[in-house]
């Protein structure tokens, strides 16, 4: 059960200065009240981290693509990720596609945990808007795309960590804005 809300990060009320990652590889900037971010194709998943770590807990978030091609990308939540971005990746792509990755420290690049599949409750193209909730609590992972369960699955490796937002592109550079960050007590009942 989801209970109550941890945090909310209101993008025009917070400070956060424009930021580059990785030597400019990419962009988090507050924008009209919105987190806009940006990656240069092919240098893999890049991460903003809400700085605390937690348990339990849900972490939801709206975002949508403003540029860059449909497919060839993938774009969504952090949970339970270190500073070295080890840890769950719930993603979608415009293109109406999701999967739940994992990172690990003994791997270059995130495994599935679940396929990326198309889903129809991923609202496609460019400017569609897509409401995400990722749940981490116990060993239990949910994804949530649009009020929708899209997986439901089951992975032990990582208890607490940071919350955040992650994309990644391979054909060109991606540019997207994220809105109502929120975080969310979980409690788990037998």
């Amino acid at each position: 059960e989801t209970g109550d809300p941890i945090l909310t990060y209101a993008f025009e009320a917070i400070s956060l200065a424009p930021r580059s990652v990785n030597g400019d590889q990419a962009l988090f900037r507050p924008l009209a009240g919105e987190l806009e971010a940006a990656v240069i194709a092919d240098r893999g998943y890049i991460w903003y981290l809400t700085g605390a770590a937690y348990t339990d807990t849900a972490v939801s978030v709206t975002v949508r693509q403003t540029e860059g091609q449909v497919d060839g990308q993938g774009f969504g939540l952090l949970c339970r990720a270190d500073d070295m971005g080890n840890g769950y990746y719930f993603v979608i792509a415009a293109s109406g596609h999701a999967a739940v990755l994992k990172a690990t420290p003994d791997q270059a690049d995130p495994v599935p945990l679940q396929r990326w599949g198309a889903f129809e409750a991923v609202r496609e193209g460019r400017e569609a808007v897509n409401q995400l909730t990722a749940i981490c609590a116990g060993d239990h992972l949910r994804f949530l795309v649009n009020n929708q369960i899209i997986a439901d699955l089951r992975d032990p490796d990582f208890s607490e960590g940071q919350v955040g937002v992650v994309l990644g592109a391979t054909a060109e550079t991606l540019w997207l804005r994220f809105d109502d960050l929120a975080l969310s007590e979980v409690v788990i009942r037998d």
